[in-house]
């Protein structure tokens, strides 16, 4: 049995059934990413975990290439799943890398 991401799943029914309309406007960081990687999201509790709090919510960090954020969005990284076009398309992809190093490191 092959494992099928539900994210995935999710968006090609919204797409089958009109939910989502192909001239849509592309979702940004925070749509796309923050509910797991913003305020308490699984993604901030792992990160903070692994490499501390101080790195576990992704718009507070500056450290993070285009091009890492890139592959690991596109391939996945540990619990992080690998996201299709279908999921995050490329033009959206390219305003989050866009956004994400935009934003200047906050001070607590």
């Amino acid at each position: 049995m092959r494992f099928v991401s539900l994210p995935l799943v999710a968006g090609l029914a919204a797409l089958a059934t009109g939910a989502i309309a192909a001239d849509a406007p592309p979702r940004g960081y925070d749509a796309a990413c923050g509910s797991c990687h913003e305020n308490n999201g699984y993604g901030v509790q792992r990160l903070a975990e692994r490499l501390g709090k101080d790195k576990a919510r992704l718009s507070q960090r500056t450290d993070l290439p285009a091009e890492y954020i890139r592959g690991v969005v596109r391939r996945g990284f540990l619990s992080m799943p690998a996201m299709s076009k279908v999921e995050v398309s490329d033009a959206e992809l390219d305003g989050i890398v866009r956004e994400l190093s935009r934003r200047p490191a906050s001070r607590p």
